[in-house]
């Protein structure tokens, strides 16, 4: 049987000033909600609530709302992203979209290039990728 290793690629979602991971544009943002701002929400939801009398220490919950674009933290583009249509001209179908898209198109053999030789923002192409995998002795199976 074939030893699998997972690699977790993730990024963590936090606001720019944390850390910077996603460009400005889709960079998300959090806000926070204290646990005296919690008792008061609670309030409106519960309009008999007493908050020194109902809430530990009268605070309620602690909240984060979130605001998160497409291209947020770690994602994966479906077909759809690129164009309403996939495959060809000729056969014209519709783009998947992420749900409707394969999970196991997703799920197989990878390689791990170290790129940390271009510089910020370098275009890698495909004369780089095969140079890559040449240096590591590798040869991509196309079957």
């Amino acid at each position: 049987m074939r030893k699998m290793k997972f690699i977790d690629l993730s990024i963590p979602i936090i606001n720019p000033e944390e850390a910077v991971f996603d460009p400005p544009l889709t960079q998300p943002k959090i806000e926070y909600s204290s646990h005296e701002e919690g008792a008061m929400q609670m309030g409106f939801l519960f309009p008999r609530l007493k908050p020194e009398r109902h809430l530990p220490d009268g605070k309620g919950w602690a909240q984060e709302f979130i605001t998160l674009g497409t291209h947020s933290g770690t994602h994966m583009d479906a077909p759809w992203h690129y164009a309403p249509i996939q495959d060809n001209e000729i056969e014209r179908k519709k783009a998947l979209t992420i749900e409707d898209f394969p999970l196991e198109w997703g799920i197989g053999p990878l390689i791990v290039l170290d790129c940390t030789n271009y510089k910020e923002g370098y275009i890698i192409t495909p004369d780089d990728v095969d140079d890559k995998l040449s240096n590591i002795g590798y040869k991509l199976n196309l079957d």
